[in-house]
């Protein structure tokens, strides 16, 4: 987690993790100043097989799809919850970003502002179509 501070959780069996981040996203603030891509780039290379990244944001930009995406192969299950920022009285563009994040099989889960947040993180956004790699930007 990134947000006044840099947080990261190592991997530990049994419920005792798992507590450590329901605490840690109890928390944490967003008041970090370093953008979304850049954190996720410089993180990047700790992804690997049996890693989960869960990004939560409410910016229609920032977040690098083709990162993402890159991401995957190593065996990183990575998941995108969109704070849909125009019911949380935000600009738009959050809606477009959670589409293209779900285009590229990714998980993706949009959360609007009063609903049901077990509901929400329960209904997985299906993509309208599927992108190509090289659609988004991203090179063999």
């Amino acid at each position: 987690a990134q947000g006044s501070s840099r947080l990261l959780i190592t991997p530990q069996r049994g419920r005792h993790s798992l507590w450590r981040m329901l605490e840690a996203l109890a928390l944490i603030r967003a008041e970090g100043n370093i953008p979304l891509d850049l954190l996720l780039s410089q993180e990047a290379g700790k992804f690997g097989y049996w890693s989960n990244l869960v990004v939560i944001t409410s910016l229609g930009r920032g977040l690098d799809a083709p990162l993402l995406h890159q991401i995957q192969p190593r065996g990183a299950r990575t998941t995108v919850i969109v704070l849909e920022a125009s019911t949380f009285g935000g600009e738009g563009g959050s809606l477009a970003l959670a589409q293209r994040m779900s285009a590229l099989r990714i998980d993706t889960y949009v959360v609007r502002q009063g609903a049901d947040i077990s509901q929400a993180l329960d209904s997985r956004l299906e993509p309208a179509s599927r992108l190509k790699p090289q659609d988004i930007g991203v090179t063999a």
